[in-house]
């Protein structure tokens, strides 16, 4: 099982190829932040839910 872990403002291309080839291949990926949906674009531009 892999981890991918993020501190802000950090998505490398790396991460984001790995996050897409989860949601590709039909795994529910999660983001788990303090931050309220509404600033969180990046999560959204990611595909997450």
């Amino acid at each position: 099982m892999n981890h991918i872990f993020d501190v802000d403002g950090t998505n490398s291309r790396s991460t984001k190829q790995a996050i897409n080839s989860l949601l590709d291949n039909g795994f529910h990926v999660v983001a788990a932040t303090g931050r309220p949906s509404s600033i969180c674009d990046e999560i959204a531009e990611l595909g997450i839910e």
